[in-house]
């Protein structure tokens, strides 16, 4: 009875928490927190394949638009996207809340922003696919006074790391405006993303920024260790998250790190390849230890001992037999 008591408990508690979390998240095939949407981990819902496809089908169909000023209105929103086509849905995200107690949705309903953050993103579903492909032109255009982002919610994201850089030690309450307006000179910029924490909406201190033309990086790189925020930015190259992590380790098949005094010299260089082919012919070091023996060996060392030890026997009584005689 115990047992049954604490299954179904168990499993009133799991529905609870999956009931919350479609309350707070909303449709969770589009659901895509703050301005890293592309590359984050969405949640699955448990559709029906017949859902699923429905799903795939309005994902095709719906616009995403980020860095919207925080008091745009969805009338704001329809009076410039309604010339693409007939707009069927239109609902707000990435909201941070005044109040870490609110859900998501309550949020959104009442507009109850965090103080710190003046941007929001949006959700615009069209008609057909080709009225939401068509909005794509409004991409990098001012609203409000920002430059808005547009893409598709079904979009494969290909990230042309030649035209990007990356940015560090940015302020953790900085805006894309701030970010574009500081690299305004080196050339047309496409999009800025500012990697956000999904609960607060604040920064975590670092970004990208893609530009229209790779020569803008070159551009771009030149204004690394100048101020932005009281903070001295710091510009590298993006580069692709293999390549990275390739750079960052030792070896691409993740070896241990260098040890003080192996390679060339103490410092904990890694060997040369003279040194790998010279320490495969002179072969292991020597050491001292013994090797281990396995059961067999073992068994066969414990025959080899009893026999030397009964000749050794057998030469000691013969030799005694002599000097007795």
């Amino acid at each position: 009875m115990q047992e049954q008591k604490k299954e179904s408990k168990r499993i009133t508690v799991k529905k609870a928490k999956q009931r919350r979390s479609l309350e707070e998240e909303g449709d969770t095939s589009m659901e895509l927190d703050d301005d890293n949407y592309d590359n984050r981990k969405r949640k699955k819902p448990n559709l029906s394949s017949e859902k699923l496809q429905v799903q795939k089908e309005k994902n095709t169909r719906t616009l995403f638009i980020g860095n919207l000023p925080k008091d745009v209105t969805k009338a704001d929103l329809k009076k410039v996207f309604a010339e693409f086509g007939q707009i069927e849905n239109l609902r707000f995200r990435s909201l941070a809340p005044a109040d870490p107690t609110l859900s998501k949705k309550v949020v959104a309903v009442k507009k109850s922003v965090h103080d710190g953050r003046s941007t929001l993103n949006a959700y615009v579903v069209f008609g057909t696919e080709r009225d939401a492909k068509a909005a794509l032109q409004k991409n990098g255009s001012k609203f409000g006074g920002n430059h808005i982002r547009c893409d598709l919610a079904d979009a494969a994201q290909v990230h042309d790391h030649r035209r990007s850089i990356f940015l560090g030690n940015l302020a953790f309450d900085i805006e894309e405006e701030e970010v574009r307006a500081h690299f305004a000179e080196c050339g047309n910029i496409e999009g800025t993303r500012i990697i956000r924490d999904p609960k607060t909406g604040l920064g975590k201190g670092f970004g990208y920024l893609l530009f229209s033309s790779a020569d803008s990086v070159l551009l771009a790189l030149k204004l690394n260790n100048t101020d932005l925020r009281g903070r001295l930015l710091r510009i590298n190259r993006s580069v692709k998250k293999a390549k990275a992590a390739k750079t960052e380790r030792p070896s691409a098949k993740g070896g241990r790190p260098p040890v003080k005094g192996e390679g060339s010299s103490a410092t904990g260089e890694r060997p040369s390849a003279k040194e790998v082919i010279m320490q495969k012919h002179e072969g292991p070091k020597p050491t001292n230890k013994l090797p281990k023996l396995g059961h067999k060996e073992k068994r066969k060392d414990k025959k080899v001992k009893r026999k030397t030890t009964a000749t050794n026997a057998v030469k000691k009584m013969t030799a005694f037999n002599r000097v007795k005689k």
